[in-house]
């Protein structure tokens, strides 16, 4: 099995094109609010007739004006981007996995080829849930970027005001490193229990539907409620432990990043006190990046968490899909996915073309396929 690594970039390769423009449109999302803190410094200087600059305030305040205008239309653009590659990517994972499901015989299809307990009506679990947490993370991954490529600016326009304090800042990345790789395990055991309880949930309420008229006439209905309602409590002690796992996982995250921020912040109100190296325009501008690198450890933490968590649902699909009368694909398979429709038999390639209907016209139409 490749890397979850692996795989999300052989999704981003799907649709190259619009990835990119997407990241471009995020790299301006999140590095327009880079220019107000050198705006910022210059006004608060500007105040204190500290400013190399001999503009006036009301200069400052219209270029921090004219930033955010340019950062809504950035904004809205990417919006329009980011939802075309979200469905995109959903699309891309459902339509192959229902392809590979639907080569298979019934009889196969039912039993949930290595899985004997999925079901029709549990196998909707795999088309919710799992792709919509590999959807996320896709998306993600150039969010991620972004937050990245302006955090080490932020970290150098940091360590040009205050070297020593800026160092304090990787104290709480190491300490989220740290907490992610001890809660991999539980993450991911946390999350397969929860996915296999929803599926159970959703497979019986398939097969009841399907078999309606023999649970009436076997006069099994008290036992069938009675089943149901077990396995909805069982989800939901699965659920609530994996939803609560990660949020106390996510609230340790900023918990680290808001301690680390204080401590710095600390240290940086004590040098403008006493020792006077910074001035209030730097202090100022010190306090507004920080804010950059804060966050992205923060966002870095829940996203090496929901990789995790993808990379359960990676597992569950290929499991669905993968026939158990032959040996597991090699892991070279995922990185070309140019070579078949469907590489391997993995959720991961290019649409098929639909084939269109002929175009019959109805002897005696439906009123609904009337026209107004």
């Amino acid at each position: 099995m490749p890397s979850i690594w692996q795989l999300l970039w052989q999704m981003i390769r799907y649709a190259q094109r619009l990835y990119w423009v997407d990241t471009l449109l995020w790299l301006g999302i999140v590095g327009l609010p880079i220019f107000p803190g050198v705006l910022i410094r210059e006004f608060f200087n500007s105040l204190s007739n500290r400013s190399v600059s001999q503009a006036s305030p009301w200069v400052w305040i219209g270029l921090l004006l004219a930033v955010g205008l340019a950062r809504v239309a950035v904004i809205f653009t990417g919006r329009i981007t980011k939802t075309q590659h979200r469905f995109l990517m959903s699309g891309l994972i459902r339509h192959n996995l229902l392809y590979e499901l639907l080569k298979r015989p019934g009889a196969e299809l039912a039993a949930g080829g290595a899985d004997a307990q999925t079901s029709p009506g549990a196998i909707l679990s795999f088309f919710r849930d799992d792709a919509l947490q590999i959807e996320n993370t896709v998306v993600g991954t150039n969010e991620i970027f972004a937050e990245a490529v302006f955090a080490a600016v932020s970290v150098g326009l940091l360590l040009s005001v205050n070297a020593r304090m800026t160092l304090l800042v990787f104290l709480p990345l190491c300490a989220i490193a740290v907490l992610v790789h001890q809660a991999e395990h539980r993450l991911k055991r946390y999350r397969r229990a929860s996915r296999q309880s929803t599926q159970q949930v959703t497979g019986l309420i398939g097969e009841m539907f399907t078999a309606v008229q023999a649970v009436k006439v076997a006069g099994a209905e008290a036992r069938m409620l009675n089943a149901l309602r077990e396995r909805c409590d069982r989800r939901q002690q699965q659920v609530i432990r994996d939803q609560l796992f990660s949020a106390v996982l996510n609230a340790s995250f900023e918990s680290i990043v808001s301690l680390g921020t204080g401590l710095i912040l600390l240290l940086a109100s004590q040098s403008l006190g006493a020792q006077g190296d910074l001035t209030v325009g730097d202090f100022a501008l010190f306090v507004y990046y920080l804010s950059f690198v804060t966050y992205f450890l923060g966002f870095l933490g829940g996203f090496l968490a929901a990789t995790q968590q993808s990379e359960v649902s990676f597992d569950r699909m290929t499991s669905l899909i993968h026939p158990p009368d032959q040996p597991p694909n090699p892991p070279n398979a995922y990185s070309d996915a140019s070579r078949s429709p469907v590489p391997c038999g993995k959720p991961l390639s290019r649409l098929h073309p639909i084939t269109p209907l002929p175009d019959h016209p109805l002897t005696h139409p439906h009123p609904l396929f009337l026209k107004p």
